[in-house]
């Protein structure tokens, strides 16, 4: 997951490290300034000598070793801001003791002012506040004690000093607290910037997945789309059959001492999988919330995909007894009556006559035979797809039945081409060989029309015929579904279509097929 385009990690590391170095370059500075300024001071005009000196020194050097600590980051220093209270007393009492023999009231106070920077980062306003208060009572012991005058002057000084002392406060405070909101807003636009990358390849998987029909292509579709979204190494998607667990399909391997986090996948009220992601970093509540939204979206296009490989099975296998049943009654009863007449024919070879008889109506069933063998296969080999736009391949489809049967056949086509998916056109194509394969057996049609129309987002094809027609209800009680209608059904509800069919005796047969684009 991307970060905001108007800052990244790295920035936001640079300038907290300019931000704590500039803080720690100015409490030098001004630590220096509030020890050395007044030594200068003390030591020309005579008021720092002897042991007065030393104690000065001193106290300046522990003052600017421990203000040292407010800033570093060294181990002694981490481990020396464990106790604030401690080190703050100690710093301001360093402070004190410098005022108290130096007696300047004029640079000294500074000393003051620079550890209030990190108390008021430290601690929240109100207590930022009662340190300052206790600062300035300190500061005004140290004015009295240093026996300075308590006049207007002197009186202005220490007032000024005081005031400085919590401006310096405040605008301490309020430069950590933007600092702090700094970083609290970009760590927001940051997990926004996430939360946006998230949703974004969530909307891109989730179209993928409602485009596909194909289990298996589904599957490593989900199992690709685990492995991004939660950033894993391994993803295995896991489908229940049969009360048992079986792993379907899989992207790399996991290790041994990575963490797993699996999430069950949801379909029309029931478990019917399982998606396991395996990565280094431990799985959370958070990852398990953001992930569920595409699991319930995986678990949907699993069903839908093994819905729709139910009914191409279906379908396949309507096909296949629609084969059996035309076999059964075409093709073996003209063969057992084939056998039969040579049968005949050669117990009869004795009599010319009565024997060629016989073998006459053998070759007639055997070229009935053969005429239904080779419509059986047209019917199995339509034109292939391979690419082509679907009204070229259905022209050629009409042309090759004109040829084969004799029966005058036309195919006419309005609005823009068929481009369709290879697998919803080679239904569309089958539906239609059907009903050119049923005006062949039972219409006795001497033409027939085919027309195929684009409009309004909808395909609508037509197969009509000025054939004896067929009560519909009637033909429907059947067993075979009425010629083939069960298999027509089947196939156009595999690509979400329709298919009514019009039809009176001696009044020919309008079907007509209709599919949204």
């Amino acid at each position: 997951m991307m970060l905001p385009e108007s800052t990244t990690t790295e920035q936001q590391t640079q300038q907290d490290r300019i931000h704590g170095q500039s803080l720690s370059w100015s409490g030098i500075i001004a630590g220096l300034v509030a020890c050395i300024v007044p030594l200068i001071i003390g030591v020309s005009n005579g008021s720092l000598y002897g042991w007065h000196l030393a104690v000065y020194i001193a106290a300046g050097s522990c003052y600017f070793l421990l203000k040292r600590v407010f800033w570093a980051e060294t181990a002694f220093c981490l481990r020396m801001r464990r106790y604030p209270q401690l080190l703050i007393s100690v710093v301001f009492g360093l402070a004190a003791l410098m005022q108290l023999i130096s007696g300047d009231f004029t640079t000294q106070p500074i000393a003051f002012m620079v550890p209030m920077v990190f108390i008021a980062g430290t601690y929240p306003l109100p207590k930022t506040l009662v340190i300052a208060g206790f600062i300035s009572i300190l500061m005004s012991v140290c004015f009295i004690l240093a026996g300075l005058p308590l006049n207007s002057m002197g009186f202005s000084g220490l007032s000024s000093q005081i005031v400085l002392l919590l401006f310096v406060t405040l605008f301490g405070y309020v430069t950590n607290q933007s600092v702090l909101t700094r970083h609290q807003v970009e760590q927001l636009a940051q997990e926004l910037a996430q939360e946006r990358d998230y949703l974004r390849q969530l909307s891109a998987s989730t179209a993928a997945l409602s485009s596909e029909v194909e289990l298996s292509r589904v599957l490593a579709q989900v199992a690709e789309a685990g492995r991004t979204l939660a950033n894993a190494q391994a993803v295995t998607v896991a489908l229940r059959e049969d009360h048992e667990w079986r792993i379907a399909t899989s992207i790399g391997s996991p290790e041994p001492n990575q963490h797993s986090l699996e999430i069950a996948l949801h379909a029309k009220g029931e478990v019917i999988g399982r998606l396991t992601c395996w990565s280094a970093e431990p799985a959370n509540l958070a990852l398990r919330q953001a992930l569920q939204p595409f699991a319930d979206a995986a678990a949907l296009a699993i069903y839908n995909a093994q819905l729709y490989e139910q009914a191409r099975f279906s379908a396949t296998l309507a096909e296949r007894n629609r084969l059996a049943r035309d076999f059964h009654d075409t093709l073996a009863q003209q063969l057992t009556g084939l056998r039969l007449q040579i049968e005949a024919g050669m117990r009869n070879l004795h009599q010319p006559e009565k024997a060629q008889i016989r073998l006459q109506k053998a070759y007639d069933l055997a070229l009935a035979a053969l005429h239904d063998l080779r419509r059986s296969v047209w019917n199995l080999s339509a034109p292939a797809i391979d690419g082509r736009v679907l009204n070229d391949v259905l022209a050629e489809l009409v042309d090759t039945f004109h040829q084969r049967t004799n029966i005058q056949s036309q195919y006419s086509h309005d609005g823009q081409e068929l481009n369709l998916p290879s697998e919803m056109a080679i239904q569309v194509l089958r539906v239609v060989n059907e009903a050119l394969s049923n005006v062949e057996k039972h219409a006795q049609a001497q033409h027939v029309a085919i027309r195929s129309t684009v409009a309004a987002g909808q395909l609508q094809i037509t197969v009509s015929d000025d054939g004896q027609g067929f009560e519909l209800a009637t033909v429907q009680q059947t067993a075979s579904g009425g010629f083939g209608l069960t298999s027509m059904r089947e196939r156009t509800q595999l690509i979400h279509g329709t298919l009514s069919i019009q039809s009176q005796p001696t009044a020919g047969t309008l079907l007509t097929l209709c599919l949204p684009l």
